[in-house]
């Protein structure tokens, strides 16, 4: 017998285990729970999945990863300070921008990196934002 039923985010956090559980806590965590389940929809277009295939298409998300995927859907503008900019490169797993923030912490040019993000990148989503900081330095700045 086969039933077939729509879905939301809820139900998949409900009877979603292992690593997509996690994934789908993240997503939640960040309030994205209504685009991941458009991006749901159209990763399976053309097919009926069963719970199973959902539930490890959710786990084993590759390109994007699930850390990527949620920092394509949040721009920059949801961002306050730097704090909390380290959180999302923290929680996100973008280690090379957590590295870049340091950097410029302990050289105590904090607002010097927070000025030259917002004269940048204005509308960004983070995932574009993140590739271009993992390289820059202090003393790159500097000479602007």
């Amino acid at each position: 017998m086969e039933i077939r039923v729509d879905i939301d985010f809820e139900y998949l956090l409900e009877n979603s285990w292992s690593g997509a559980l996690d994934n789908l806590k993240m997503i939640d965590k960040y309030d994205l729970g209504e685009e991941f389940m458009s991006y749901l929809e159209e990763m399976f277009y053309d097919s009926e999945p069963t719970d199973t295939e959902v539930n490890d298409f959710i786990w084993f998300m590759e390109q994007p990863t699930v850390e990527e995927w949620i920092a394509e859907h949040i721009s920059i503008d949801d961002i306050d300070d730097l704090d909390e900019l380290e959180d999302y490169a923290k929680n996100l797993c973008f280690s090379d921008v957590v590295s870049t923030i340091r950097d410029f912490t302990a050289n105590n040019k904090e607002e010097l990196l927070w000025d030259y993000i917002n004269n940048n990148y204005d509308h960004y989503n983070l995932k574009e934002m993140f590739e271009e900081l993992e390289n820059i330095s202090v003393s790159d700045l500097e000479e602007e």
